[in-house]
């Protein structure tokens, strides 16, 4: 969980830098915890996720319409063949 946090974090940070705090957005993640977690359904009871947590939760703050959706694993399989791929810098 440790990686879909990181790579929310840094799609967020990359939305913030150019402006689309003021669009609507979808993310759809194939991680249910970790939707679970940041709509707070589950808690955080991982230590080394609370930190992710908090920081996932403050930049979605940032955003005036950001809905987290999950979606199945083998409905996601596009972004599982790119994840093993070193993606350029966003």
């Amino acid at each position: 969980m440790v990686m879909e946090y990181h790579a929310l974090i840094r799609l967020l940070e990359h939305l913030i830098a150019h402006q689309w705090t003021d669009r609507p957005v979808t993310i759809r993640m194939d991680c249910k915890h970790v939707v679970d977690q940041l709509n707070d359904i589950m808690r955080v009871k991982s230590p080394d996720l609370k930190p992710l947590y908090t920081k996932a939760r403050v930049l979605m703050g940032a955003f005036e319409n950001l809905v987290l959706e999950w979606i199945p694993r083998e409905k996601n399989g596009e972004a599982h063949r790119g994840a093993g791929k070193k993606t350029p810098d966003i």
